[in-house]
């Protein structure tokens, strides 16, 4: 007998019992018998030729052979002629039918074992015998003892031993009626089966029912139910998290509630698992947090985790597990589960729907569900900048920090001579006569003036007109110069400019002023944008996330930006590869692409537009995006020269590989994306 909590497997292989028959040559009358060789190469039997008949006879017919046992075919008998009758018709003889080979089945008692310790297997003249035997034996059970062999199977006697159920919410294991059972700690481990509770057959009793199962990407296992538990049995672990995948469907999810999920798990070895509340539709978006990835051993032991929902209601949920990567899976395994919940938990007052944001009002409504809306107060104590020359002030979910009101006092310089205060959001010092009457320095004389040479001279400023080129600081006009001490503006131009907007391109000079070109991220929700959700105002709606072949981390929204933090970097970049999926785009259309984004380290990532099924082509090249820890924009045009594809394409941004990563954990942030074709 052998311990272990889970069910174990036999299999059994059949063999074939063959019998030939043999035939013997023989000369006849009227016609032979054509017979085949037994054992070895089957010889064709020779019809005799007939004799003459008598008055009115006819010759005998010729037999065929019979087959030879083992042996190739034999060949059949040749025509006897007919007997010569006089008086009477002449019958011709038959030709004798070929004999049929037949391979051995066996040749020694080893091409007969069928695995089945309870079989003796013996080879005998080619064929195999299996014959129960009553050999002790180990049927798999540890709650079984003196395991015998009887009627081919392996069978012991029930104990009442102590044994060990792999469960920590039991105590008191024992043996009863062939399996381990325990005594559940209801206050460590309740019974799931709850009015409030979503889950269907939580504590599998009605056997799989609600449950669905999926081996996919080269993943190969079995998902049965075992002395009360789900068991997934993993052969082959696949390519990707979601190629084993067991699942409910079919869960009812609503925007801002609170839920619990709950349950039990194990595995046969120690090994991680990613548990999920998500949209069993496309978009396949994930409604609980990010998901969450833990860490299993053999003795299963209870997970609790709380999230509030963020986004639209849905009644097409799935409660999801990924076990699949060959990362996952580096030998075969088994992993087991028990007593799934999802609960929603009611708010009762505003105190339980706080989102830790202090620009959005908390509410709980009379269904017991909260409601975070945006507000204009103040930011919260931890957002302010500290800056005299700024408001910290709450706008659109987020805290933002405009320049404040001018003359407000700031940090004072070393000079006595100027006056300390802000002036368009930032802290300046102006020199005052007020404060010194007499100017001692000529740094006091600054009339901000290039046309001029400023000199403190005996306690009195001198500001003299100059004679000189000077730059008007108007990228559209050539040749200024001074004149009675002003930068007079020069030819105007026709140039590429910069006017300064980072969300402007192609803008060119026209009548000295820099204008025109193409605006497309002061406001990405202008129609056209094909990016939804482009600026994460209040969740991460419409992106979705993926950690691929052993990568690891987590995205988010944060501070009003998606928030992608990276683990473990995985394989290639494409193993973490937050993405917005169901874009069309239009054949010879020009599109801008444009991002704000920022790293917790200057880092790299890849962002393509991509077809969103393989063989995954690419519509605007593949590029290299340099990342540093202040935000900044990033812009491309590029034209679909393609006819655009049938699954759609995603805006896919690769984060993924150690060339990427040069330390882990990093998070990525990402804002006011825009896809939108050009006027």
């Amino acid at each position: 007998m052998r311990w272990s909590s889970l069910a174990g497997t036999c299999v059994l292989f059949a063999a074939c019992h063959v019998l030939v028959a043999c035939g013997d040559d023989d000369d006849n009358i009227g016609g032979g018998t054509a017979g085949g060789g037994a054992g070895g190469t089957s010889t064709a039997g020779t019809g005799g030729k007939a004799s003459a008949g008598s008055q009115n006879q006819a010759g005998t017919e010729a037999k065929a052979g019979t087959a030879g046992t083992g042996g190739t075919f034999g060949t059949g008998g040749t025509m006897a002629e007919g007997g010569a009758a006089e008086g009477g018709a002449t019958t011709a003889g038959t030709a004798g039918s070929g004999g049929t080979g037949v391979t051995p089945a066996c040749t020694v008692d080893k091409d007969c074992d069928d695995f089945n310790a309870c079989t003796d297997d013996k080879c005998t003249d080619g064929v195999c015998e299996h014959t129960n035997n009553t050999a002790t034996c180990d049927d798999g059970n540890g709650c079984t003892a003196d395991d015998k062999c009887a009627s081919g199977k392996c069978a012991g006697t029930n104990t009442t031993d102590a044994c060990d159920d792999l469960s920590s919410c039991t105590s008191g294991d024992k043996c009863a009626d062939g399996a381990c059972v325990g005594t559940n700690d209801a206050v460590m481990c309740p019974a799931c089966a709850t009015a409030d509770n979503l889950i269907q057959n939580c504590d599998f009793s009605m056997g799989t029912d609600h449950y669905q199962q999926s081996f996919d990407d080269g993943s190969a296992g079995t998902q049965q139910v075992v002395n009360g538990r789900l068991v997934v049995d993993i052969t082959a672990g696949g390519a990707n998290l979601w190629s084993i995948q067991p699942r409910q469907e079919g869960l009812s999810i609503k925007q801002g509630m609170k839920y619990k999920l709950h349950f039990l798990a194990g595995a046969s070895v120690d090994r991680k698992m990613f548990i999920a509340i998500t949209q069993n539709h496309a978009g396949y978006e994930v409604y609980s947090d990010n998901g969450y990835t833990i860490d299993l051993t053999q003795q299963m032991k209870p997970f609790d985790f709380t999230f509030t929902v963020t986004k639209a209601d849905d009644a097409n949920m799935k409660l999801e597990i990924r076990l699949g990567t060959v990362d996952w899976n580096a030998a075969a395994n088994s992993v087991y589960f028990d007593d799934f919940s999802l609960v929603p938990l009611k708010c009762a007052d505003a105190t339980a729907c706080d989102d830790g944001n202090a620009c959005t009002t908390d509410t709980c409504d009379a269904d017991g569900i909260c409601h975070n809306a945006n507000n204009t107060g103040d930011c919260a104590p931890g957002d302010v900048d500290t800056d005299p020359c700024t408001d910290d002030v709450c706008d659109a979910g987020k805290c933002t920090h405009p320049a404040g009101a001018d003359a407000v006092p700031c940090a004072a310089d070393a000079d006595d001579c100027t006056v300390d205060a802000c002036l368009d959001g930032k802290c300046e010092h102006t020199f005052s006569k007020d404060l010194c009457p007499a100017c001692t320095l000529d740094v006091h004389c600054d009339d901000k003036e290039a046309c001029t040479d400023d000199k403190c001279n005996g306690g009195v400023c001198e500001n003299t007109p100059i004679t000189a080129a000077c730059d008007d600081n108007n990228a559209c006009t050539t040749g200024d110069a001074c004149d009675a001490g002003k930068c007079v503006p020069g030819t105007p131009n026709t140039d590429a400019c910069d006017d300064s907007k980072i969300c402007t391109i192609q803008t060119m000079c026209a009548d000295s002023a820099c204008g025109g070109g193409l605006n497309f991220c002061d406001d990405c929700t202008v129609a056209g944008n094909l990016i939804t959700n482009c600026n994460f105002t209040t969740d991460t709606t419409g992106w979705l996330e993926g950690f691929y072949a052993g990568a690891g981390g987590t995205q988010t929204m944060e501070n009003g930006m998606l928030a992608i933090t990276t683990t473990a970097a995985g394989p290639g970049n494409w193993a973490v590869q937050p993405r917005q999926a169901g874009i069309d785009l239009v054949k010879g259309q020009t599109y801008i692409v444009a991002f704000k984004a920022k790293a917790t380290i200057a880092r790299n990532f890849q962002l393509s537009l991509t077809q969103d099924a393989d063989p995954y082509a690419q519509y605007a090249g593949v590029h290299d995006i340099a990342l540093t820890t202040e935000l900044q924009q990033y812009t491309f045009t590029f034209t679909m020269d393609a006819d655009p594809p049938a699954q759609k394409v995603k805006f896919e941004m690769d984060l993924g590989s150690d060339a990427n990563n040069p330390s882990v954990p990093n998070t990525v942030y990402i804002d006011d994306v825009t896809v939108r074709p050009t006027p």
